[in-house]
């Protein structure tokens, strides 16, 4: 395994305060995938601090966990950027003027295919 030269950590903190905002923001049904990656993001650096700090490593829940956090979502996009890369845009917007209107469209769209798909 080779380890990246130049991973840019404040890029994908940045990228991965948008994937936060669209799972805080988004109806249920929208964006699962996204709501799913934050949570599992989040457990794993609260084990990595409960295990830590079990283990006698004086660390706390800061900066340094949170670039850890951003890095494990840039391995994410590494693989597969396909899926978050409408989450993204989704939480970019939430911090614009359009949020109300993003949110009302995302549920108009859901409404939508769960009519025509059946799954209600």
């Amino acid at each position: 395994m080779s380890i990246r030269p130049n991973i840019d950590a404040r890029e994908y903190n940045r990228r991965y305060e948008l994937i936060e905002a669209c799972a805080e923001n988004a109806p249920e049904g929208v964006h699962e995938h996204a709501k799913e990656l934050v949570a599992v993001i989040g457990d794993v650096a609260d084990l990595l601090l409960r295990e830590l700090k079990r283990a006698g490593f004086p660390i706390c829940n800061c900066d340094g966990i949170r670039e850890i956090e951003a890095v494990i979502y840039g391995a994410v996009l590494k693989q597969d950027y396909a899926a978050v890369a409408g989450a993204e845009g989704f939480g970019e917007a939430m911090g614009t003027d359009a949020k109300d209107r993003v949110i009302e469209q995302a549920i108009r769209d859901r409404d939508f295919l769960r009519e025509i798909t059946g799954h209600a």
